[in-house]
């Protein structure tokens, strides 16, 4: 595909008006992320003298719609994607076709990927409400999954799809489990969504790795525009980290400590008295 004169190369800069859903403009994110983690804070500090708030049927039907969102994007995205391959080719799977109507099909998806994250953030707050402990990937997910995604569409970057489509398959199993353990279930798989997870990253920014090569090295061209390629990354990079450091505290150095503490417990056997 030869790549488009530099004044063509991002056909849609801006959201069309008449598309659904709506992509926001840039300046609310700062507000809404700062108003997210000063009233977390102070619903903190409500919470600190008073009783948990259970909420069970209200926090599994929030966990059960995230459940089926999740899906539907995941669906959504994977079908468009197997369209543009069906269509056109590999290559504009990953790069975008550099057609204005065909490339939008899968922006529409995107666009509704990043308002879930809106939604997601709800998370928190039942978190504060059942007085659990917060820690910092959970705050900092939420808190900056919502600025990188507008950024990735507002730079036009095709092959951001994947990463919605990873996050948005993994989300299903992990909503599941949160729904079904609000209703006092607890499926087994807890262990294998926070590796499933860890996979989805180490997927996202090696997969990511072509365009960075498209770019620089090749007169081909991919939609988009490489500065998001970059913040992207970063912030991949550093969820993987955060993940693999939550996996070992809570799979690996924690269970090595409770086996270690069963083990001084437990009585030497008796002696054999002739």
């Amino acid at each position: 595909m030869k790549l488009p004169p530099n004044e063509d190369r991002y056909i849609f800069d801006t959201w069309p008006e008449d598309e659904f859903p709506p992509f926001t403009p840039f300046w609310p994110i700062p507000i809404v992320v700062v108003f997210y983690l000063a009233s977390i804070y102070l619903l903190q500090r409500w919470m600190k003298n008073r009783d948990e708030i259970k909420l069970p049927r209200l926090l599994a039907a929030h966990n059960f719609f995230l459940t089926a969102m999740s899906a539907v994007l995941a669906i959504g995205s994977g079908y468009e994607a197997l369209r543009m391959f069906w269509n056109h080719g590999l290559f504009e799977v990953y790069c975008g076709s550099f057609v204005d109507d065909e490339d939008i099909r899968m922006a529409r998806w995107c666009v509704a990927f990043y308002l879930s994250k809106y939604y997601e953030l709800l998370d928190t707050y039942f978190l504060v409400l059942r007085k659990r402990k917060l820690i910092f990937l959970h705050v900092y997910h939420h808190a900056i999954v919502i600025p990188v995604c507008w950024m990735a569409v507002h730079a036009q970057i095709y092959m951001g799809w994947i990463t919605s489509f990873n996050n948005a398959a993994i989300h299903v199993p992990m909503y599941l489990y949160y729904a079904l353990s609000a209703l006092g279930y607890r499926p087994p798989w807890n262990r294998f969504i926070t590796t499933g997870q860890l996979i989805q990253f180490f997927i996202d920014i090696s997969t990511s790795i072509p365009f960075f090569y498209v770019w620089y090295y090749t007169d081909l061209g991919c939609r988009g525009e490489i500065y998001a390629w970059y913040l992207a990354n970063f912030v991949g990079f550093t969820f993987f980290l955060l993940f693999a450091n939550y996996y070992y505290q809570t799979y690996v150095k924690r269970r090595a400590a409770k086996a270690a503490e069963t083990k001084t417990k437990t009585p030497p056997p008796a002696k054999k008295v002739d």
